[in-house]
Protein backbone atom coordinates (compact mmCIF):
# COMPACT_ATOMS: atom_id res chain seq x y z
CA UNK A 1 0.00 0.00 0.00
CA UNK A 2 1.33 3.49 -0.84
CA UNK A 3 2.15 5.69 2.04
CA UNK A 4 1.37 9.16 1.95
CA UNK A 5 2.92 10.12 4.93
CA UNK A 6 6.06 12.29 4.79
CA UNK A 7 8.73 13.00 7.78
CA UNK A 8 10.50 16.05 7.81
CA UNK A 9 13.52 16.76 10.05
CA UNK A 10 12.84 20.55 11.79
CA UNK A 11 15.81 20.00 14.08
CA UNK A 12 19.50 18.74 14.56
CA UNK A 13 18.91 15.24 16.03
CA UNK A 14 20.39 14.71 19.58
CA UNK A 15 22.08 11.94 19.46
CA UNK A 16 23.05 12.35 23.32
CA UNK A 17 19.13 12.30 23.63
CA UNK A 18 18.78 9.56 21.96
CA UNK A 19 15.80 11.42 18.95
CA UNK A 20 15.46 13.95 16.59
CA UNK A 21 12.76 16.06 15.67
CA UNK A 22 10.26 15.23 12.74
CA UNK A 23 6.79 16.31 11.29
CA UNK A 24 4.47 13.58 9.81
CA UNK A 25 1.12 14.93 7.97
CA UNK A 26 -1.52 12.50 6.33
CA UNK A 27 -2.95 14.12 3.75
CA UNK A 28 -7.35 13.52 4.15
CA UNK A 29 -9.08 14.32 0.52
CA UNK A 30 -12.41 12.66 1.10
CA UNK A 31 -14.42 12.76 4.10
CA UNK A 32 -17.07 10.66 5.19
CA UNK A 33 -19.67 13.07 5.84
CA UNK A 34 -23.39 12.14 7.72
CA UNK A 35 -26.05 12.72 5.24
CA UNK A 36 -27.97 15.86 5.48
CA UNK A 37 -31.22 16.60 6.06
CA UNK A 38 -33.29 15.81 3.00
CA UNK A 39 -34.91 18.40 1.17
CA UNK A 40 -39.06 18.71 1.68
CA UNK A 41 -40.96 19.68 -1.37
CA UNK A 42 -44.85 20.14 -1.28
CA UNK A 43 -46.23 21.42 -3.88
CA UNK A 44 -50.48 21.42 -4.68
CA UNK A 45 -52.09 21.21 -7.59
CA UNK A 46 -53.72 24.15 -7.56
CA UNK A 47 -49.84 25.95 -7.99
CA UNK A 48 -48.77 23.57 -10.57
CA UNK A 49 -51.66 24.61 -12.80
CA UNK A 50 -50.90 28.45 -12.14
CA UNK A 51 -47.77 27.76 -13.23
CA UNK A 52 -48.70 26.16 -15.69
CA UNK A 53 -51.43 28.70 -16.64
CA UNK A 54 -48.68 31.81 -16.14
CA UNK A 55 -45.55 31.29 -18.27
CA UNK A 56 -44.60 34.45 -17.21
CA UNK A 57 -45.52 34.35 -13.01
CA UNK A 58 -45.39 37.62 -11.37
CA UNK A 59 -43.88 36.21 -7.76
CA UNK A 60 -42.31 38.50 -5.07
CA UNK A 61 -40.50 37.28 -1.81
CA UNK A 62 -41.36 38.15 1.41
CA UNK A 63 -38.23 37.98 3.82
CA UNK A 64 -37.89 38.22 7.53
CA UNK A 65 -36.64 41.14 9.42
CA UNK A 66 -33.38 40.36 8.59
CA UNK A 67 -32.03 42.66 11.50
CA UNK A 68 -33.88 40.07 13.84
CA UNK A 69 -32.03 37.26 11.54
CA UNK A 70 -28.39 38.32 12.07
CA UNK A 71 -26.19 36.49 14.05
CA UNK A 72 -22.19 36.09 14.04
CA UNK A 73 -22.36 32.59 12.48
CA UNK A 74 -23.52 34.49 9.19
CA UNK A 75 -19.74 34.17 8.43
CA UNK A 76 -18.53 35.76 11.77
CA UNK A 77 -19.62 39.29 10.67
CA UNK A 78 -20.91 41.95 12.33
CA UNK A 79 -24.82 42.98 12.66
CA UNK A 80 -24.28 45.34 10.06
CA UNK A 81 -22.27 43.57 7.61
CA UNK A 82 -23.83 40.30 8.31
CA UNK A 83 -27.03 41.91 7.45
CA UNK A 84 -25.99 43.36 4.14
CA UNK A 85 -24.92 39.83 3.16
CA UNK A 86 -28.61 38.63 3.94
CA UNK A 87 -29.80 41.20 1.35
CA UNK A 88 -27.32 40.54 -0.98
CA UNK A 89 -28.28 37.16 -1.30
CA UNK A 90 -32.04 37.96 -1.23
CA UNK A 91 -30.74 39.86 -4.39
CA UNK A 92 -29.39 36.63 -5.66
CA UNK A 93 -32.34 34.50 -5.10
CA UNK A 94 -34.36 37.30 -7.42
CA UNK A 95 -32.04 37.52 -10.14
CA UNK A 96 -31.98 33.52 -10.33
CA UNK A 97 -36.10 33.68 -10.17
CA UNK A 98 -35.53 36.75 -13.24
CA UNK A 99 -33.41 34.46 -15.29
CA UNK A 100 -35.68 31.55 -15.13
CA UNK A 101 -38.10 33.49 -16.86
CA UNK A 102 -40.40 34.96 -13.78
CA UNK A 103 -41.42 38.54 -13.91
CA UNK A 104 -39.67 39.84 -10.26
CA UNK A 105 -41.50 42.30 -7.98
CA UNK A 106 -39.83 44.39 -5.54
CA UNK A 107 -39.65 42.78 -2.07
CA UNK A 108 -39.63 46.30 -0.51
CA UNK A 109 -42.68 47.26 -1.73
CA UNK A 110 -44.41 44.47 0.20
CA UNK A 111 -42.49 44.62 3.40
CA UNK A 112 -43.67 48.08 3.98
CA UNK A 113 -47.63 47.30 2.63
CA UNK A 114 -47.60 44.05 5.26
CA UNK A 115 -45.43 45.68 8.07
CA UNK A 116 -45.82 49.40 7.98
CA UNK A 117 -49.04 50.02 6.44
CA UNK A 118 -50.68 46.80 7.95
CA UNK A 119 -52.20 45.46 4.81
CA UNK A 120 -53.03 41.97 4.97
CA UNK A 121 -55.75 41.18 2.45
CA UNK A 122 -54.10 39.05 -0.28
CA UNK A 123 -56.59 40.99 -2.58
CA UNK A 124 -55.24 44.30 -1.57
CA UNK A 125 -51.71 43.05 -1.95
CA UNK A 126 -52.61 41.62 -5.78
CA UNK A 127 -54.04 45.05 -6.83
CA UNK A 128 -50.88 47.24 -5.04
CA UNK A 129 -47.89 45.19 -6.38
CA UNK A 130 -49.38 43.37 -9.15
CA UNK A 131 -48.12 39.69 -8.45
CA UNK A 132 -49.68 36.66 -8.81
CA UNK A 133 -47.49 34.34 -6.16
CA UNK A 134 -45.36 35.21 -2.96
CA UNK A 135 -42.29 33.51 -1.89
CA UNK A 136 -42.78 33.80 1.63
CA UNK A 137 -38.85 32.89 3.01
CA UNK A 138 -39.30 32.26 6.98
CA UNK A 139 -36.01 31.34 7.62
CA UNK A 140 -32.06 31.59 5.78
CA UNK A 141 -28.99 30.63 7.48
CA UNK A 142 -26.05 29.91 5.99
CA UNK A 143 -23.11 29.22 8.53
CA UNK A 144 -25.11 28.62 12.10
CA UNK A 145 -24.05 26.08 14.28
CA UNK A 146 -26.96 23.81 14.47
CA UNK A 147 -27.35 23.06 10.57
CA UNK A 148 -23.18 21.79 10.75
CA UNK A 149 -22.74 18.35 9.73
CA UNK A 150 -19.96 16.84 12.00
CA UNK A 151 -17.90 13.65 11.42
CA UNK A 152 -14.41 12.59 12.63
CA UNK A 153 -13.98 10.17 10.35
CA UNK A 154 -12.18 9.75 6.62
CA UNK A 155 -10.80 8.28 4.26
CA UNK A 156 -7.12 9.02 3.13
CA UNK A 157 -4.87 8.89 0.25
CA UNK A 158 -4.02 5.12 0.42
CA UNK A 159 -7.93 4.03 1.25
CA UNK A 160 -7.44 3.60 4.60
CA UNK A 161 -10.15 4.46 6.59
CA UNK A 162 -9.35 6.14 10.45
CA UNK A 163 -10.10 8.69 12.84
CA UNK A 164 -8.40 11.83 12.83
CA UNK A 165 -8.95 12.51 16.31
CA UNK A 166 -10.68 15.96 15.84
CA UNK A 167 -14.07 16.65 14.00
CA UNK A 168 -14.29 18.00 10.49
CA UNK A 169 -17.32 19.95 10.31
CA UNK A 170 -19.17 21.64 7.25
CA UNK A 171 -21.86 24.45 6.88
CA UNK A 172 -25.28 24.01 5.93
CA UNK A 173 -27.37 26.85 3.95
CA UNK A 174 -31.24 26.25 5.04
CA UNK A 175 -34.25 27.92 3.94
CA UNK A 176 -38.22 27.40 4.56
CA UNK A 177 -40.20 29.19 2.56
CA UNK A 178 -44.23 28.92 2.00
CA UNK A 179 -45.76 29.76 -1.79
CA UNK A 180 -48.67 32.00 -1.10
CA UNK A 181 -50.93 32.14 -4.47
CA UNK A 182 -52.17 35.66 -3.78
CA UNK A 183 -56.12 35.55 -5.94
CA UNK A 184 -57.05 32.76 -3.28
CA UNK A 185 -54.63 33.24 -0.19
CA UNK A 186 -54.04 29.56 -0.47
CA UNK A 187 -50.61 27.78 0.22
CA UNK A 188 -49.72 26.10 -2.99
CA UNK A 189 -46.52 25.32 -1.40
CA UNK A 190 -44.00 24.39 0.97
CA UNK A 191 -40.49 23.68 0.95
CA UNK A 192 -37.58 23.13 2.88
CA UNK A 193 -34.06 23.25 1.17
CA UNK A 194 -30.64 22.31 2.19
CA UNK A 195 -27.41 23.18 0.43
CA UNK A 196 -24.08 21.55 2.13
CA UNK A 197 -20.81 23.48 1.23
CA UNK A 198 -18.79 20.65 0.22
CA UNK A 199 -21.16 19.52 -1.89
CA UNK A 200 -20.08 22.92 -3.89
CA UNK A 201 -16.60 22.71 -3.13
CA UNK A 202 -13.84 20.11 -2.45
CA UNK A 203 -13.47 20.78 1.82
CA UNK A 204 -9.90 18.65 2.23
CA UNK A 205 -8.23 18.51 5.50
CA UNK A 206 -4.68 17.59 6.57
CA UNK A 207 -3.39 15.75 10.21
CA UNK A 208 0.21 16.29 11.22
CA UNK A 209 2.33 15.95 14.12
CA UNK A 210 5.26 16.72 15.59
CA UNK A 211 7.47 15.03 17.67
CA UNK A 212 10.48 16.80 19.37
CA UNK A 213 12.11 13.20 19.78
CA UNK A 214 12.50 14.09 23.55
CA UNK A 215 9.26 12.28 24.21
CA UNK A 216 6.96 14.96 23.92
CA UNK A 217 4.16 14.56 20.89
CA UNK A 218 2.08 17.09 19.33
CA UNK A 219 -0.83 16.87 17.11
CA UNK A 220 -2.90 19.39 15.31
CA UNK A 221 -5.40 19.28 12.51
CA UNK A 222 -6.26 21.78 9.90
CA UNK A 223 -8.33 22.48 6.43
CA UNK A 224 -6.63 23.11 3.34
CA UNK A 225 -8.50 26.47 2.89
CA UNK A 226 -6.97 28.41 -0.74
CA UNK A 227 -10.26 29.13 -2.36
CA UNK A 228 -10.98 32.89 -1.35
CA UNK A 229 -15.09 31.91 -1.29
CA UNK A 230 -15.00 30.22 1.84
CA UNK A 231 -13.50 29.83 4.93
CA UNK A 232 -12.67 27.57 7.45
CA UNK A 233 -11.62 28.35 11.53
CA UNK A 234 -11.90 26.05 14.90
CA UNK A 235 -14.29 26.52 16.44
CA UNK A 236 -14.01 26.41 19.93
CA UNK A 237 -16.97 24.78 21.49
CA UNK A 238 -17.02 21.57 19.34
CA UNK A 239 -13.07 21.88 18.47
CA UNK A 240 -13.99 20.68 14.96
CA UNK A 241 -12.44 22.28 12.49
CA UNK A 242 -15.72 23.95 10.10
CA UNK A 243 -16.16 25.25 6.37
CA UNK A 244 -17.98 27.87 6.54
CA UNK A 245 -19.79 30.06 3.29
CA UNK A 246 -17.61 32.76 3.17
CA UNK A 247 -17.85 36.35 1.99
CA UNK A 248 -15.78 36.20 -0.86
CA UNK A 249 -17.36 35.11 -4.67
CA UNK A 250 -17.15 31.89 -6.37
CA UNK A 251 -17.47 28.37 -5.06
CA UNK A 252 -17.96 28.23 -0.85
CA UNK A 253 -19.42 32.11 -0.73
CA UNK A 254 -22.70 33.12 0.51
CA UNK A 255 -23.81 34.12 -3.08
CA UNK A 256 -23.34 30.58 -4.54
CA UNK A 257 -25.31 29.00 -1.66
CA UNK A 258 -28.07 31.72 -2.49
CA UNK A 259 -27.89 30.80 -6.22
CA UNK A 260 -28.03 27.00 -5.22
CA UNK A 261 -30.90 27.42 -3.37
CA UNK A 262 -32.99 30.00 -5.95
CA UNK A 263 -32.51 27.19 -8.41
CA UNK A 264 -33.74 24.44 -6.33
CA UNK A 265 -36.93 26.99 -5.81
CA UNK A 266 -37.04 27.11 -9.54
CA UNK A 267 -36.68 23.46 -9.96
CA UNK A 268 -39.67 23.23 -7.47
CA UNK A 269 -41.88 25.55 -9.31
CA UNK A 270 -41.45 24.25 -12.73
CA UNK A 271 -40.56 20.78 -12.85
Amino acid sequence: MRAKLTNTALLICLAFLGGCATTSTLNINHINWPAPQPDEINIRPSLRQLVHDHPTLKVVLRVPNVTTNVTQSQGGQNAGAAEALLNNAYDDIEKRLFNAGFVVRDRALLSNLINERGITSYKDIQSRVDTDLIIDVSSLRFNQPQDWLLTPNYTSDDGVVGNAGTSMGEAVAYVEAKFIIVESGEVGGIVTLHVPICESVKCSYYSYYFNDGLGDVQSSFDANSTDKGYVAFKDQNSGAVVYLWGTGNGPGSINSAADIIAQKIVNALKP
